[in-house]
């Protein structure tokens, strides 16, 4: 059976991280991807600019009694201020569910990190994008992210997409594998 979108993003994921990994969520939005993270990876690193996100993934996690984790309130173009390297870096693009909807990522800031998160990747490690296009800004975002991953050199970065085809404005996700 094939999965959904974010199951499926999760189950790659464990494919790539251990238990002595650092990983990125570079949007914690409601903490679910943090949580997910947490319980695989040595330590996670969890950015958002909105404080309404950081503190509910805070509560997530204190629920959860999760202690492995930095929140960082600043956008996920600011992988400086991380210092290790990271073995995946996990986005849910899009707006804060339950949130105003006109706050949302954008290209310029997605690609800037994307660009920067590539840097910092540990060889063999992977970036994981789930991208909504289920909105005005979502779509822009989705068509620079695809043109900006169709010119990764393709002997350092392995690119997948993973798409439902028969549903308009569907998320989808897009996994970059850094080679070497």
């Amino acid at each position: 059976m094939l999965k959904r979108i974010i199951p499926f993003a999760h189950s790659t994921i464990t494919q790539y991280i251990t238990k002595d990994d650092f990983v990125i969520d570079a949007t914690c939005g409601n903490g679910h991807d943090t949580l997910f993270l947490s319980k695989l990876a040595k330590h996670v690193y969890s950015f958002d600019i909105q404080e309404h996100a950081l503190k509910n993934t805070k509560t997530l996690l204190d629920e959860n009694q999760i202690g492995n984790v930095t929140l960082i309130h600043n956008s996920h173009d600011r992988f400086d201020l991380v210092d290790v390297k990271p073995k995946v870096i996990m986005y849910n693009l899009g707006y804060l569910p339950g949130s105003d909807k006109s706050i949302t990522t954008t290209h310029t800031t997605t690609i800037s990190s994307i660009k920067k998160g590539l840097e910092i990747l540990l060889v063999k490690g992977l970036i994981s994008l789930t991208v909504y296009e289920g909105h005005p800004a979502g779509r822009i975002e989705g068509n620079e992210i695809q043109k900006f991953i169709q010119n990764l050199p393709p002997k350092d970065f392995n690119v997948i997409l993973y798409i439902t085809g028969n549903k308009k404005n569907s998320p989808y996700n897009i996994f970059i594998e850094k080679l070497r």
